[in-house]
């Protein structure tokens, strides 16, 4: 490593540092560390030893059903650079929620040699499915157990019709955005004209990039396994 790479070492390093050290200062400002300490004492540990092991098999499972939405960007990518990815991703949603779905993509980017806006796509269609999902699962229980609202409204026999409709009508609009997505890219095509001419051409390969992400909403093998 020569002389100017090991410098530029050393400060990502103590830049990275310092973060986290602000960081920590931010999610520990304000709390009383005796009672923090009392609070762990209480712990059963053993739930935490069982439930470790489970944590890291899910975020596995979700690192390899990512790699199924990135086939159509790069067939072949590491399961432990994709799980390095995601685990990433938590770590920084723990202090900045949803931001990690952000840097998710961008460390990808930089180990697997990907486009980062197509990687940030394929988690725009993680979240897309995950709403599918949601709405459809909430339809079923709404609509087999009548009572599954009575903990959250007085007068819920009355309201369920409302509810149920909503849960339809917004898992529609998920699966419309997941199998028509192209109309989506084609207004942003047209509005992109507007931008001025000198930032359009930079604007329109990011839309490209960010639509190949959407590839695998052709693959119906993929999204569905």
């Amino acid at each position: 490593m020569t002389m100017p790479n090991k410098i530029k070492a050393v400060l990502r390093y103590t830049l990275s540092f310092f973060i986290a050290l602000g960081f920590l200062y931010f999610a520990f400002r304000g709390i009383k560390f005796s009672d923090l300490f009392n609070s762990l004492r209480g712990v059963n540990y053993w739930y935490v030893a069982l439930l470790i092991p489970i944590a890291i098999l899910s975020h596995w499972v979700r690192a390899v059903r990512w790699s199924y939405l990135l086939a159509p960007v790069k067939p072949k990518m590491s399961t432990r650079n994709l799980f390095s990815g995601v685990m990433i991703g938590y770590a920084v949603n723990n202090i900045l929620p949803r931001v990690g779905e952000l840097v998710r993509p961008y460390v990808l980017g930089k180990l697997e040699n990907v486009s980062t806006s197509s990687a940030l796509a394929t988690v725009v269609v993680e979240r897309i499915l995950d709403m599918m999902s949601f709405y459809f699962l909430a339809c079923v229980v709404i609509f087999i157990y009548p009572h599954s609202l009575d903990p959250f409204i007085s007068n819920a026999e009355s309201t369920r019709p409302f509810f149920l409709a909503i849960c339809i009508a917004l898992m529609l609009i998920f699966l419309l955005l997941f199998f028509k997505v192209e109309i989506f890219f084609r207004l942003l095509t047209k509005l992109v004209r507007f931008i001025p001419q000198k930032h359009r051409a930079r604007i329109e390969r990011l839309l490209e990039s960010f639509y190949a992400g959407f590839a695998v909403a052709k693959q119906r093998n993929k999204f569905l396994v």
